[in-house]
């Protein structure tokens, strides 16, 4: 009879219950299918049309660290006074209980006994209940959550040994020429290459600032009409130091003399052209040629750009992976350099693709061409 009379006054919303939870504060009223969602982790509220708390589950009053008594019976903008939360949390507390009638979902960090957690608040319509009644569910996300922090955390971490390498291998490049380039110059002493230097020490400049950047997000490339004629030949000009060192014939060839501009930051244009030209030089031997050839094709509308060599070729197994990232052949490479460009030229709305063979290697650069009043 005793186990019938506590069935009888779990009808929340009687006199009686109230002077139940009101005498009795631990008085077990939960229904079966409030402690089966206890039993999947899932924290249950149930307000009236009025918006005042009738029911919770114990699995609600773990997650957020307060008993029945505190909340039942209280109109819905006590839960912001529970705990102290940052106007950000505050507000979207208030939005979320302000409107029940439509389903959706908030997540929110509270916290229980000085620990954090993550809650993900939802707001269920039963069709079968009255349009007046509310029910909200409370889930647990904490761990999923921090597990996202980490692979966020462990991807800036990825983003910054990118940038690292990456900066490596361009100041690399840089210095490499520049030590080509001064002795160059020591043997024409006469001539006057300021704006070249101006050029490049820009470009050591910008490999510095991305490196100190990494923590930001990553921002688009200033995209402006040039020609790349003067791009190309000034950096054939810039290498060619670099050449005569390794015994190499560096030559820039202009087969179409009219060339349409393309959209694309000069800078960082020169930046693969200067890649492609070392990658070319390291593949020849002594004596070997590498070309730099400017082409424009009306029919598809594309320049091209391709940098060829005499090398030994690279292997037909290799050819499908070179512009991955990490992957490389060469004893000291840090397998940025393609993977750099292509992003670069795809950065262009442009391709990049390569052909080899014994005879050597072909890396083609096709970008939209725009006529000068079109951008």
């Amino acid at each position: 009879m005793v186990n019938t009379d506590r069935q009888a006054f779990v009808s929340t919303n009687s006199p009686r219950a109230y002077q139940l939870r009101t005498l009795l504060p631990n008085y077990n009223m939960e229904r079966p299918e409030q402690i089966l969602l206890s039993k999947m982790g899932i924290g249950y509220l149930y307000l009236d049309e009025y918006l005042i708390f009738r029911e919770m589950n114990r699995c609600a009053e773990r997650f957020l660290g307060v008993t029945a008594k505190t909340l039942l019976d209280r109109q819905w903008f006590v839960i912001c006074n529970l705990r102290p939360m940052d106007r950000k949390n505050l507000r979207a507390l208030y939005d979320f209980f302000e409107d029940l009638q439509v389903e959706k979902q908030m997540e929110i960090k509270w916290t229980v006994k000085g620990c954090d957690r993550y809650l993900l608040f939802k707001s269920v319509s039963l069709e079968c209940e009255s349009k007046n009644n509310f029910y909200v569910t409370i889930e647990d996300i904490t761990v999923p959550k921090m597990l996202e922090e980490n692979i966020k955390h462990m991807d800036r971490l990825s983003h910054l040994g990118l940038i690292a390498s990456n900066t490596a291998h361009d100041l690399k490049n840089a210095f490499t020429c520049f030590k080509g380039f001064l002795q160059m110059e020591k043997a024409n002493e006469g001539s006057s290459k300021s704006e070249q230097w101006h050029q490049y020490l820009e470009f050591i400049q910008s490999s510095l600032e991305k490196f100190s950047s990494f923590a930001k997000v990553e921002q688009q490339n200033h995209l402006e009409l040039i020609y790349p004629q003067k791009a190309l030949q000034d950096t054939t000009r810039f290498l060619q130091g670099h050449a005569s060192n390794k015994g190499i014939h560096l030559y820039y060839e202009d087969r179409n003399r009219e060339i349409p501009p393309v959209v694309a930051n000069e800078l960082e244009l020169r930046h693969v052209i200067m890649n492609l030209c070392i990658n070319a030089m390291e593949a020849s031997k002594q004596g070997g040629e590498v070309v730099v050839e400017l082409d424009y094709d009306p029919e598809k509308g594309n320049v091209m750009i391709h940098v060829k060599d005499e090398g030994c070729g690279i292997p037909k197994v290799n050819l499908s992976r070179i512009f991955d990232l990490y992957y490389t052949t060469k004893k000291n490479g840090t397998g940025v350099g393609l993977y750099n460009c292509r992003k670069l030229i795809d950065s262009f709305h442009g391709t990049i693709s390569v052909e080899s063979s014994a005879m050597g290697t072909i890396f083609t650069v096709s970008l939209p061409a725009k006529k000068a009043h079109s951008f």
